[in-house]
């Protein structure tokens, strides 16, 4: 094995074959394989036995390892991980045809076990799952990442949360232990079944995040400042590693930038409520009913009142807006989802002519693309990956941008 991809496990290049992806197969060694689905140029096979092991193997904590999605580098030492990493963030740079400074060495997670603040179960007749790879249903009443606090309630839940079928989210706070229990797409059990524990429900697809006992938004601390969680919104899961993220970004917000400062893709404030909450004015945009709320909730419990604004809009909409983008903001933070923002967003991002611009981006390849198309008027000064969830595939990557001199559009 050659080297470690990113979503498709070891990679090998036989003399005169396709590449072969081998999930659970590491870089350095011999296996013995089983060719099953391929494509033009590659092929994926089946790992069948390692006859020669790498030396960063390690035993996985979890039993479900190598069965279950969720973490498909639990095998690998965590300083390989956050090598192979950093790897993949200069390889996508690379291939996007990008010039940048060298990619920064992956900051890592303070914790590698017991650091999600959340975790979404199927469930079904009663039972929990996870999924395998293919997503296809694994039976699960628990789960090592999750925070103590929350792998306690996940484990109590066999037949005491319903029969389903829906998906339900198990939550807990680092700040303060409280915990809650989302189901998105069944009603939820009576709320005496869980004293204690938030109860948040959507019986169907598209409604409105509601709970039948008045619950209140968990609460976590970012960055110095505690945010409320939205209730069925996203939130990153892990709160120490998103903390040092935030503080990141909000240090570079305000040592290179100057005037309020514009969040896209804000979610419930992770960046901009730290900001605002040290003085800078920030505003912060997301498509979310329920990250705007939890968002303008913190805001009024922090007393942020002239120095922060969220605003419940598509980012896309929002930047063709003339009447709210002509204000020139001293930086931009984009944060968009995994896919990326595509053409069209990143051309009108560039068009609001800040001085500073922080790309942050989960997936690599998307962010490289939107950084090909901001190239004719950003300059790239600094990247920084984050890892904010050990054993996967998935990196945090922080870019630094400052606009090039003369570049009107």
């Amino acid at each position: 094995m050659e080297a470690l991809g990113n979503g498709v496990g070891g990679v090998s290049r036989p003399p005169g074959e396709r590449v072969t992806f081998i999930r659970g197969a590491l870089p350095g060694e011999t296996v013995l394989c089983e060719p099953s689905e391929s494509g033009g140029s590659w092929r994926e096979a089946a790992l069948v036995e390692i006859v020669s092991p790498s030396p960063d193997r390690v035993v996985p904590f979890c039993e479900l390892a190598g069965e279950c999605g969720g973490c498909p580098l639990q095998h690998l030492s965590y300083p390989e991980q956050l090598r192979w990493k950093r790897e993949w963030v200069a390889t996508a740079l690379r291939r996007a045809g990008l010039h940048s400074p060298a990619v920064d060495p992956v900051r890592p997670s303070p914790d590698t076990e017991g650091y999600r603040n959340r975790v979404t179960f199927g469930l079904e007749h009663g039972r929990l799952h996870l999924h395998r790879f293919r997503g296809d249903p694994l039976p699960a009443d628990d789960c090592p990442l999750l925070l103590e606090s929350g792998r306690e309630l996940a484990r109590s839940l066999a037949g005491r949360a319903g029969s389903g079928p829906c998906r339900l989210t198990v939550r807990a706070s680092l700040l303060d232990g409280g915990r809650a229990l989302e189901f998105d797409g069944c009603p939820p059990p009576d709320p005496s079944v869980f004293p204690g524990v938030a109860i948040w429900s959507r019986p169907q697809e598209g409604g409105s995040w509601e709970s039948p006992c008045g619950s209140p938004l968990l609460v976590e601390r970012i960055a110095g400042a505690a945010l409320r969680v939205p209730a069925g919104g996203f939130f990153q899961v892990n709160s120490r590693a998103a903390s040092a993220m935030s503080a990141f970004v909000s240090d570079l917000a305000r040592s290179r930038g100057g005037g309020r400062v514009l969040d896209l893709y804000g979610g419930a404030g992770t960046f901009s409520i730290p900001l605002a909450a040290s003085g800078i004015p920030s505003l912060c945009v997301d498509s979310s009913a329920e990250a705007i709320r939890a968002a303008r909730i913190t805001a009024g419990e922090l007393g942020l009142s002239g120095r922060f604004e969220a605003v419940l809009r598509d980012v896309g909409s929002f930047l063709r807006d003339d009447s709210e983008t002509r204000e020139e903001f001293g930086a931009v933070i984009a944060d968009p989802p995994r896919s990326g923002m595509g053409g069209g967003e990143a051309a009108m991002l560039a068009a609001l002519r800040s001085p500073v611009l922080i790309m942050v981006s989960c997936n690599p390849f998307t962010l490289a693309r939107d950084l090909a198309q901001l190239a004719d008027s950003y300059e790239i000064e600094g990247v920084t990956p984050f890892d904010l969830f050990p054993h996967t595939d998935h990196i945090e990557t922080v870019c630094f941008l400052t606009r090039k001199p003369g570049k009107r559009g």
